[in-house]
């Protein structure tokens, strides 16, 4: 496989990721209801959902940047 071929495959699966885990959080009923706030969390649950939210927004920030440089790649061509 040609290092371009091995680039592409690696960013269509990073890219993957975050419409697997929406599918996942829309089958587990997981819902973020409030973006993380600027103090402390107070409770355990608050702390987990803070980490979610921010996993799940670098999840989106990889997904935007693989479609980014696959459709710039391909306006090269």
């Amino acid at each position: 496989m040609s290092p371009e071929s091995e680039l592409v495959a690696a960013l269509q699966k990073i890219q993957a990721l975050q419409p697997a885990a929406v599918e996942r959080f829309r089958k587990g009923n997981y819902v973020f209801d409030k973006r993380p706030a600027k103090e402390p969390p107070v409770t355990e649950a608050d702390r987990w959902q803070d980490l979610a939210f921010w996993l799940y927004t670098d999840l989106c920030e990889a997904n935007l940047i693989c479609r980014q440089v696959q459709e710039d790649e391909v306006g090269a061509t």
